[in-house]
């Protein structure tokens, strides 16, 4: 496997850690903040396993908080792929 491979991989498991630990926990605290404690059991834990708990079943909610960093990264790369490519006009020299 090149460098090029293992940068990428890299990136990607930061983005998903990101996306699975630190950005629940934010959610959890910023919301701690302004909505008030969480009612659920065992506070963090059990707000981090109501949440993982989610995702396992497919509630779209949960796994578009898990999977947004992966998703911006994602958009940004396809956008910057756009914008970098040659477009061809068919009929044109």
């Amino acid at each position: 496997m090149n460098p090029t491979w293992k940068k990428r991989l890299l990136n990607i498991l930061a983005l998903l850690v990101t996306g699975t630990v630190i950005i629940p926990i934010g959610a959890y605290l910023v919301g701690r903040y302004v909505v008030g404690p969480y009612e659920g059991s065992s506070g963090l834990a059990g707000y981090l396993g109501t949440i993982y708990l989610s995702a396992w079943h497919g509630d779209i909610a949960a796994l578009w908080l898990i999977l947004a960093p992966l998703q911006i990264a994602a958009v940004r790369l396809i956008g910057l792929w756009l914008y970098r490519r040659e477009w061809v006009v068919p009929g044109s020299s």
